[in-house]
């Protein structure tokens, strides 16, 4: 069954109307117009799931029970997608944008702990061109500590842009791309086998982002960049020296996003826990070129080679959720309505991943506080209240004593309260000590107009 995308009918164009004439020797091979060269653009009805690894390739015949995907050229680029797989248009999908009108700090995010990374450096990896990205799988012993369950390492991977355009981060922070990002994809391995398994169910997934910009050289990057000439085409895979995957870390990764989202590819499941580091880490423009050029998401064989570029998602609607953040800085509240969403008492409730939004009602005196500058304060904590439903709500919380909350408008009034009674408190102190004064003024004691008296006497 034969397959054709957008890409190849744009190279279709460029080579006089045939798609898969062959490219000669020391010509240039066909690349699409900004847009996801290696994934699939529009997808029939009759395309079938496939496991984690496998199942955003724009083709997959290698395995004997699966039927080859069927790709259809659409105009609509990932717009599209929905068709096939109705969750990639569906709530909460990834990538975002990270921008200060949904952040809320929280105090409840500790820092995560990296099990396993450094002993990866006496092992091999595999290293494999899967013809959307290059994917390097990782050792099931490691694992990550601190998301409320056991996630174990399953793949990592990267996305990234073009030469003309060296902008491929998924996740952009206020309206900004970055060069290109890193995914390590973990698993569920408390409650699923396997990531294949995991990828559609709750709290399934869990993924740590790290956004890439344009630097000095990185050696630890150049571990994997060193052997992209080994994985130049679709299918090809090399295994190379292990290293510690701690070292692809940014500094400070105790400083970070986080949120509920989806796989960025289809078929979107929103069974993943995001976790996006706030620092870069920086590879050399020559590192980022290599990535950029180096690979094709064709076969060795396919008379139509196609560049590996642009493998990124457009940022997606974030409505009526919060990311929550692990460090501390002055956020806007958001300007929303609060959002509810569902208890669970197998993490915390921050997050809990939300429902369909539901409106809970904002006292006046919280209407009053947004009036008064909506600004949270230094030292202000996110306050957890449950309601009769189950749900909880997220608000700003000034002080916090065990599980309650003296919310902003009460300490507001408890302070004007304070100010007033001392404010009379001085005026009327004021106003005694000066009435005392009144009260002598006008007792002139002259003792020489007594003498004078006694004497006449």
């Amino acid at each position: 069954m034969g397959t054709q995308d957008e890409c190849s009918q744009w190279s279709a164009a460029q080579t006089g109307g045939n798609a898969h004439s062959p490219a000669s020797p020391g010509s240039s091979s066909a690349v699409c117009p900004r847009s996801h060269s290696c994934f699939p653009l529009g997808t029939s009805s009759h395309a079938q799931e496939l496991p984690l690894d496998e199942q955003f390739s724009p083709t997959h015949s290698n395995r004997p029970d699966t039927e080859v995907k069927v790709l259809s050229p659409s105009p609509d680029g990932e717009k599209s997608w929905s068709k096939s797989y109705p969750s990639c248009g569906g709530l909460m999908q990834s990538p975002i944008d990270l921008h200060n009108d949904i952040l809320q700090y929280n105090a409840s995010l500790v820092p995560l702990g990296f099990q396993g990374y450094s002993e990866s450096a006496d092992q091999q990896f595999v290293l494999t061109n899967n013809g959307h990205s290059v994917k390097l799988k990782l050792p099931k012993d490691m694992h990550i500590q601190g998301l409320g369950a056991r996630y174990n390492a399953s793949q990592l991977h990267l996305h990234w842009g073009d030469q003309n355009e060296p902008h491929g981060s998924e996740h952009t922070v206020g309206g900004k791309h970055f060069a290109a990002e890193l995914h390590m994809v973990y698993y569920n391995s408390d409650l699923y086998p396997n990531a294949s398994i995991a990828s559609d169910k709750p709290e399934g997934l869990a993924v740590l982002a790290v956004l890439i910009e344009m630097g000095s050289f990185n050696p630890s990057y150049d571990k994997i960049f060193s052997h992209l000439k080994d994985v130049k085409y679709k299918g090809q895979e090399v295994s190379i020296p292990g290293f510690s995957i701690e070292e692809l870390l940014p500094k400070r990764p105790e400083e970070y996003y986080r949120y509920r989202g989806s796989l960025t590819t289809p078929p979107c499941y929103p069974t993943v826990l995001w976790t996006v580091f706030r620092n870069p880490v920086q590879i050399s423009q020559q590192q980022l070129v290599d990535l950029e050029t180096a690979l094709y998401c064709t076969r060795v064989d396919d008379p139509s080679p196609r560049e590996m570029i642009n493998n990124f998602r457009q940022v997606q609607k974030f409505d009526e959720r919060l990311v929550y953040v692990s460090f501390r800085q002055g956020f806007r509240r958001p300007q929303t309505q609060l959002t509810s969403i569902p208890w669970s008492s197998k993490m915390p409730v921050e997050d809990a991943a939300p429902e369909p939004a539901r409106q809970v009602a904002v006292p006046r005196g919280e209407r009053l506080a947004d009036l008064l500058g909506g600004l949270y304060l230094p030292g202000a904590r996110p306050y957890v209240h449950r309601t009769e439903s189950g749900y909880v709500a997220n608000r700003p919380c000034m002080l916090q004593l065990g599980d309650h909350c003296i919310a902003l408008p009460v300490a507001l009034a408890g302070v004007l309260g304070i100010s007033m009674v001392l404010a009379v408190s001085i005026w009327l102190f004021r106003r005694k000590k000066s009435s005392k004064k009144v009260a002598n003024k006008g007792v002139i004691y002259k003792p020489a107009i007594k003498q004078e008296t006694k004497a006449h006497a």
